[in-house]
């Protein structure tokens, strides 16, 4: 390992280092820790020191910036670690030094602060923009995704025969996006023509990601093998006779390892398996996880919907849980679990008692159910939304009295009858409840029982005295 200063240390996706540059160097290395060596990691354009990288989430490493022997730098390299090899990228503005260099959760890169030529700090910050999507391209470094391929940002490398990147070049389908070749097309000439009707290759792509056969003759079988030359195809894969020399670790030649498919062909694996050990995980959950696309390479990120961090319960009691997007993001997700609340990570089914269910709800029997909006009719406090249960209904008044609830949950303030009053109450002609035990007179007054009764005693005495008096009159 060369003695450097003022360079960069990048871990890669497979736990090696990637040290670059420093003073009076322009080239840079791989450090293994495992093994404790440094191996060379190609050149760079120039020397550059006081540099900022950052790496991709496809592995690839962004190099940017730095100083050439008091020149400030623009220029942005990326280092791809499974050709070992660099390519230009769109350049800083301005060239500056001593800047920092991060990955945003977007996928994009903030370049922000540094100094220039003057050593005058930078006081901008810039987005450092890929092409993303399916947009075109011409080299690798142009895309975000580091793959330019068929002349398109492509969404892997699509290295493997008879795939492509571009709906022109398969066929079919959408620019941007790796798949297999249309059955009886070959764009990349991948696929030799034996010249003969002999189980070999007929010069076209099968479509399912191999070269098309001639058909099949009597006899041509997949022979085990040991050795290339016991093979016609001059290929021995897996310990068969195979089409190809299938070296890829996601692609097989026989159907056990493939998981489907027949002996002989050499395809990809299926996705979600990793027969031969080639796929190495990523230590970010969402990231590779270790298995084969189904397209012939590792899967660059876990499938949307994997779970990516322990599921709890919120404050609010709704279950909190997190799931890959598929692209690399670990998302929040909050699901509720009304009527119910969540309880040891899991909703909960069941109540014993109000504190148990959701807002807004009440148990009874077991369950939660929804408290009733005002005017309900009701036959307990706890089941209503105002927890106020007056005259059986849910009312916003602890006491209406002389007057009932009505059925929008208000307490009435007149009456059209006594069913509008409350008990022990009777509406009166002027449409107010007043106690029973009164009663309105013909002329408007309102006496009570007891001076009636006065009254009738009175007159009862007077009609006692009137009749001893005529009494005597007659004696």
């Amino acid at each position: 390992m060369k003695q450097r200063i003022n360079h960069t240390a990048t871990l890669l996706l497979d736990g090696r280092v990637l040290l670059v540059g420093g003073n009076d160097l322009d080239d840079a290395e791989l450090y293994d820790p495992l093994s404790g060596i440094a191996t060379p990691a190609g050149k760079l354009a120039n020397v550059r020191s006081w540099h900022a990288a950052a790496r991709l989430g496809s592995g690839t490493v962004m190099v940017a910036g730095g100083r050439f022997y008091g020149q400030m730098l623009a220029t942005v390299v990326l280092y791809d670690p499974t050709s070992n090899s660099w390519s230009l990228t769109e350049p800083l503005s301005p060239g500056r030094a001593s800047l920092s260099l991060d990955r945003l959760p977007s996928g994009e890169l903030l370049a922000a602060g540094g100094e220039t030529g003057s050593q005058q700090p930078v006081v901008v910050a810039e987005l450092f923009g890929l092409i993303k999507g399916n947009s075109a391209c011409s080299v690798d470094g142009e895309c975000f995704s580091t793959h330019c391929v068929d002349g398109v940002c492509c969404d892997q490398a699509c290295d493997q025969p008879c795939t492509a990147c571009s709906a022109a070049a398969k066929t079919y389908g959408v620019d941007g996006v790796c798949e297999v070749v249309a059955a009886g097309f070959d764009p990349h000439q991948d696929c030799d023509d034996s010249g003969s009707p002999s189980c070999q290759e007929n010069g076209s792509c099968d479509g399912a990601g191999s070269c098309q056969m001639y058909p099949v003759q009597k006899d041509c079988q997949a022979e085990n093998c040991s050795d290339a030359q016991q093979c016609a195809s001059g290929y021995c894969a897996d310990g068969i006779c195979c089409d190809a020399a299938c070296e890829a670790g996601c692609r097989a030649c026989t159907a056990e390892l493939k998981g489907a498919g027949q002996d002989g062909l050499c395809e990809p694996i299926v996705a979600g398996d990793d027969p031969k050990a080639a796929c190495l995980p990523d230590s970010a959950p969402c990231l590779a996880d270790g298995h084969c696309d189904g397209l012939g390479a590792c899967r660059l990120y876990a499938l949307s919907g994997t779970s990516c961090a322990a599921t709890t319960c919120s404050e609010d009691g709704a279950l909190a849980s997190s799931e890959c997007d598929g692209q690399g993001q670990c998302d929040s997700i909050s699901t509720s679990c009304a009527p119910y609340l969540c309880a040891d990570s899991s909703c909960t089914t069941s109540c014993q008692q109000d504190a148990d269910c959701a807002v807004g709800r009440w148990c009874t029997s077991g369950q939660c159910l929804d408290k009733a909006a005002h005017g309900s009719v009701c036959v307990e406090p706890r089941s209503c939304l105002s927890e106020k249960c007056v005259d059986g209904l849910c009312c916003v008044q602890d006491d209406c009295a002389p007057y009932r609830c009505s059925l929008t949950g208000q307490c009435r303030e007149s009456c059209e009858s006594s069913a509008h009053c409350g008990a022990g109450w009777v509406c009166d002609r002027h449409d107010k409840c007043v106690p029973k035990k009164t009663i309105v007179v013909a002329r408007g007054a309102v006496w009570s029982w007891s001076v009636l009764w006065w009254v009738g005693l009175l007159g009862l005495l007077a009609l006692r005295k009137r009749s001893r008096d005529s009494r005597s009159a007659r004696s």
